[in-house]
């Protein structure tokens, strides 16, 4: 049976007395797509962040798999600095007056890469999010679709093991949204665990083999194609199930 990359236990986060999620557990797969769901304001980004070291713990653990049988925690590290995780969140990262190459470079000497790695390294990681043939492109010149690429590529370079997506089709049309859920789908099948979040239930239906629902402080999991009828039963009782 296969071991979690990541294990999540009881990770809860305040801001003073306010409780934004309380005792969340769940184990993180490689290669898994796992969805993030739940109404706009119930913490679904604060979550997403505090896992990814972005937000300190108010209390739990979150623990790495270093081996077969061992795992180390990541609590009071600065994990966020290490080549661990890449982010995608909902404002872009890159820097528009750079060329889709300069930005690469930036971001990946960034992460330690020296020019002889990334140099290695970009070809794949451009030809996997079709950009190759846009490397002269300054960044502000890109199209939406373009952009959210550009975006992935710069927090791919180093090889994170983990993915953070936050919203990355909100405001793209149809076509550009089914062309990045491919793109997607290709970065699991490298083995990269993803975690995702979106407001559109069709996508996680489509894309994610789990989800989970963050309604109240509390989180429930459900199977991928179970999302919508488990979030409408969620919110409809006022309570995770």
């Amino acid at each position: 049976m296969a071991k979690a990359l990541l294990q999540i236990q009881e990770l809860s986060k305040y801001y003073g007395k306010e409780c934004i999620f309380s005792e969340v557990n769940f184990d993180l797969y490689e290669g898994e797509i796992l969805g993030l769901a739940g109404r706009s304001g119930s913490g679904k980004t604060t979550l997403l962040q505090t896992i990814a070291g972005l937000e300190v713990i108010s209390s739990g653990e979150i623990l790495l798999r270093i081996s077969e049988h061992e795992y180390t925690s990541l609590q009071g590290k600065y994990f966020s600095k290490t080549n661990l995780f890449g982010y995608s969140f909902q404002q872009a990262s890159f820097y528009p007056e750079l060329t889709v190459m300069e930005n690469i470079f930036y971001f990946a000497r960034m992460h330690g890469l020296d020019r002889d790695e990334i140099i290695a390294k970009a070809g794949e990681v451009l030809k996997t999010l079709e950009l190759e043939h846009h490397i002269k492109a300054y960044a502000k010149n890109l199209s939406e679709g373009m952009k959210r690429r550009l975006d992935f590529a710069c927090a791919l370079m180093h090889e994170p093991k983990v993915l953070f997506l936050d919203e990355p089709t909100a405001e793209l049309d149809i076509f550009l949204r089914e062309e990045l859920l491919k793109i997607i789908k290709k970065l699991s099948a490298k083995n990269i665990a993803i975690i995702f979040i979106s407001h559109s239930l069709e996508e996680i239906k489509n894309i994610c083999t789990r989800s989970l629902i963050l309604h109240n402080t509390k989180v429930s999991i459900v199977k991928g194609t179970q999302v919508e009828e488990a979030l409408r039963q969620t919110i409809k009782n006022g309570k995770s199930n």
